[in-house]
Order: C-alpha cells, then structure tokens, then sequence
C-alpha cells in the first residue's frame, strides 16, 4: 500500500503533525486539509522476528544436517575401505559345496569320519567342525572353510550298509560309495561306476573268552553256520559244552555278504544259519562277551576296542596256525581277508574324485596304516617285512625236503607279503594285480635300502596235473607276472632288475590241500615277490 504527506508547512496543520496519510488509488493523492498535492513516500513494513527466526532456524538445520550427512559418508567410506582390507585377507565364503559318502557300516561309522577329518587338515581346509553320528539315521555330518575362504564344504557320512550304498549311488542322493568287499562286476559295468580298492581288512571270528578255543577250521565255520555243527562238542578245540550259538552282522551288510563268500566253496554253497543278527559289530561284540556259547564275526578294526571277554580266533591248516596278521592278510594266507572299496559315478564331481585322489595317496595310505587296523592296500611296512623275515627262516627250517638249489635262491634272500594268485591252469594273474603293483612302487620308492635290488619273481603251481607240466607253467607265471611289473614300472618312471624262476609244486602253502577245494588250492597258484 502506497502513503503520503503534505508538505503545505505554511498553511495546513496536517504538514506542520508530518501526518501520514494512506493512498487507496492513484486518484486520491492531495491532502484533505488544505488540497495540496501529497508526496508519495513507500512505508518499510515492521520486521517480523517470528518469521525470521523460523527461516533462520531452517537454514541452519539445512547446514548442520549437511555437515551431518558428509560426516557419514566418510565414516562409510572408511568402512568400506576396512571391509575390502578384510576380503582379501578373509574374504566372505560365496558358495556351499556338499559331499556325500554313504554305503558300509564298518567304513563309514567308525573309520570315514577319521579319514575325512584328516583330509580336511592335509588339504587345508579350516574351521573344520562334525557332529556326532545321529543313533537313528546313521548321519555323521563334517564343516569346513576352503583354504581360499571362498566355499563352505559340508561332507556327510551316512552308514547305512553296503548294499543301501549301492542304490544311493545308483538314485544320485551319494557321490561315493564306501563297500565293504567288490562290487558285483554286472553291476559295476551297467552303471558305468569307477571302482578303486583302498584298503584291507580282515574278518575276525570271536567267541567269549571261557570257550577255550583259540583256532578254528575254515571247513569248521561253514559247518557252524550252515547248521552242521549245533554243538560245542563238534568242534576240535572248545571247552565250551551245549549249543553254539551264532550271531551275524546285519544281512544287508558287505561284511554278511564277504563272510560267506570267504567261507562258502564249490561244493558246499552256504545257507547261513543264525540265532540273532545285529546292527553294529559294538551289539555283537558285547553279545559274545555275556554269552559264554556264543561266536560271531566282525571286522577285525572293531575288535581293537575294549571288549577283555571276547577272543579273537586263529585259523587253521592242518597243524599249522595263520594269526590274524598284516602281513598274512596280503598274502592271502588269513583266508577270511577282505578287500574295502570307493565306488563313484562317471559323473561324479571334482569333489569325489579328489577324495578318492587322496585315499590312494601315500599320505593316506600311511595314515591308515598307522592310525586304524585296517591295511594300506599300496604300502609294505617295516613290521610286515620283518614277519615276512621270520616266515622265510620257518620255511627253511621245516621244509627239510627243499633242494640246495632251491636253499641257495631263498636264503639270501628278502621275502616280501606281496604274493599274485591265479585260476586254475591260468597263467595271468587275478582281479588284485593293480593293488600288488603299487606295492610294488612303494616298496621301490619308500625303502631306500632295496632300491638297487633285484626283484625276485617265483612261480608255484598246485598239485592238479603232472609234476613237470606243473614245474613249466609255474615258470610262466613269474614271466607274465614280471612283464607286468616291467610295463607298470616303467610307465611310473623307475627301473629296475627283475629275475624269475619257478618251483611247480614244491613247498605247498596248504600242505594237506583237498583236490575238490578250489579256495584251498589258490593260494598254492601263486607267484611271489622276494628281494635280493
């Protein structure tokens, strides 16, 4: 709005007040006193302090919040910077990966979790945590960060039988299949499933500690179970009088299943009979402690544990006692020996396949060595070398009609476990080559003191057919053994001398055998690896 005032000093009283007077329009611009024209002057508004205090205050909210948000930004960059620091040196894992091994009781409840553990450690992993093994699925479960950071691996051990294995491998829901024992051959090659044998055991026969036996028949066992035998009293050796009582391992176990094969023959197919089947070898070996009747088989690593009321039997050829030992187990002289097996999928991952990379590894064939009752299919030890040593001075001295040429070969010399067996009339060895093999490197790798010496190849036969017949073709058994040998050596990169010879039908392992046994009369086809 528009003012004005009159200037009319002289003659207007409105002048003389300095009267200030509102302009409504540009019409009404003289003084109502005296009719002088009025001089516009513009009338600054009063300030008004509330306002400006508001816009004020807002202003310098506006600042102080600016202030406020640049502070943050920098503390987040700071942030930043510290957490790019912390993934390069421990970076956030950015995938999971599973692994899964499923199949044999005897494997997987008790001496998987110790090799997946030391898996863990020898490739780095940390961070490695397990559970302990669910009593109703039989799930044992494993955690572990990559050396990278990078993956979470979780490795799950389920014990559910040999045969449960089989199928898991065969569905998709395992990666590896532990076995006790080979799979069936049919089986194997349907499903396309690489087969690799990692190990041996042997299958201990127990009785409870009162019984008084301490060495049983092969023939005696398979009377046992297959109903024959019902009585203590049948059986050459035992105290114990009344019943036998005999328990199994589950039936869909690999153990069940290499037990009877191991004490089956061509002429007496085994029907097993028994009084009571358990899940674990823990429920049967306590059975047999509190049963003073009672005899039952299990793997020869569950017996290591404390069970003082159980036996572990020894067997019997003839006259002559085969302990439970290492060294007999390779030879196959322990007839109820067996072999433990890793099944994968052609298509199994690089997970499954560097686990079964490392379980044929010397690391790990050591280890098992060492650490459990099991053998290390590729490694010969000091301890069964030394055994092989006090065998070899046995046979000098009880086999008094060896020629002196035969004496002069053997005395000198080293005998190793490692033994190759044949079929009947056959001249190329059986299914267990690879394994003896291996051996073989190691012991030309691990054990400096024979690296410059001769490997001795010596061929036997049994005693089917004519003597001189029998004298050739155990000859050509050393030879065919020895190309192998040659070849494989070869391709790994080591030389080394080989001789052969053979002996037919002298110095019988079995030295009653029964021409109609065809088990028996295996280990007699043989060739064996000495050292000189």
């Amino acid at each position: 709005m528009k003012h004005g005032i009159c200037k009319n000093y002289n003659n207007c009283d409105s002048a003389l007040a300095d009267k200030i007077v509102e302009i409504h329009n540009t019409t009404q611009i003289k003084c109502k006193e005296c009719g002088s024209t009025l001089e516009i002057i513009e009338e600054k508004a009063p300030i008004n302090w509330r306002k400006v205090l508001m816009i004020g205050g807002s202003i310098g909210l506006l600042i102080v919040i600016f202030f406020l948000s640049k502070s943050i930004m920098n503390a987040n960059r700071t942030n930043v910077d510290t957490n790019q620091t912390n993934v390069d040196t421990n970076p956030i894992v950015k995938a999971k990966k599973t692994l899964r091994i499923c199949g044999s009781n005897t494997i997987n409840h008790k001496i998987m979790p110790k090799m997946v553990k030391h898996y863990l450690k020898k490739e780095g992993y940390t961070n490695i945590s397990d559970t302990k093994e669910d009593k109703t699925t039989h799930r044992r479960d494993f955690t572990a960060i990559s050396p990278d950071g990078r993956v979470e691996l979780t490795i799950d051990i389920l014990a559910d039988g040999t045969l449960h294995g089989y199928d898991d491998l065969k569905d998709g829901t395992c990666d590896i299949a532990a076995s006790y024992g080979q799979m069936d051959s049919v089986m194997r090659k349907r499903n396309n499933f690489i087969e690799d044998s990692f190990a041996f055991d042997a299958i201990a026969m127990v009785v409870n500690k009162s019984n008084g036996l301490r060495a049983i028949k092969v023939h005696d066992i398979q009377k046992i179970y297959n109903g024959e035998f019902n009585s203590w009293s049948q059986v050459k050796g035992a105290k114990q009088k009344g019943k036998i009582v005999r328990y199994i391992i589950s039936d869909t176990s690999g153990i069940y299943r290499e037990f009877k094969k191991d004490v089956e023959n061509e002429t007496h197919p085994m029907n097993i009979q028994y009084d009571k089947q358990f899940k674990s070898h823990k429920e049967l070996l306590d059975a047999v402690s509190n049963n003073k009747k009672a005899i039952g088989f299990v793997s020869y690593e569950q017996t290591q544990s404390n069970h003082h009321n159980t036996r572990v039997l020894d067997l019997k050829e003839g006259e002559h006692l085969i302990a439970l030992e290492s060294s007999k187990v390779i030879s196959e002289e322990y007839e109820l020996y067996d072999e433990l097996y890793l099944y994968l999928r052609a298509d199994s991952g690089d997970l499954a396949k560097d686990f079964r990379a490392y379980a044929d590894s010397i690391p790990a064939q050591e280890w098992l060595d060492v650490n459990t009752s099991f053998i290390g299919a590729d490694i010969i030890t000091d301890d069964e070398l030394a055994q092989e040593a006090e065998e070899k001075r046995e046979i000098l001295e009880e086999n008094h009609h060896l020629s002196t040429f035969v004496r002069n070969i053997l005395e000198p010399a080293i005998k190793t476990p490692i033994v190759f067996h044949f079929e009947p009339k056959g001249v190329s060895p059986d299914h267990e080559t690879e394994i003896h093999l291996r051996q073989i490197k190691y012991l030309m790798k691990h054990h400096d003191e024979y690296q410059n010496s001769t490997l001795l190849l010596i061929g036997y036969s049994d005693v089917r057919g004519e003597a001189n017949d029998n004298l050739i073709l155990s000859q050509k058994r050393a030879r065919s053994v020895a190309r192998k040998i040659k070849k494989y050596l070869n391709e790994e990169g080591i030389s080394h001398k080989i001789e052969t010879t053979g002996f037919g039908e002298n110095e019988h392992l079995i030295l009653a055998p029964n021409p109609d046994n065809n088990r028996e009369l295996r280990l007699d086809r043989r060739v064996e690896v000495w050292l000189k």
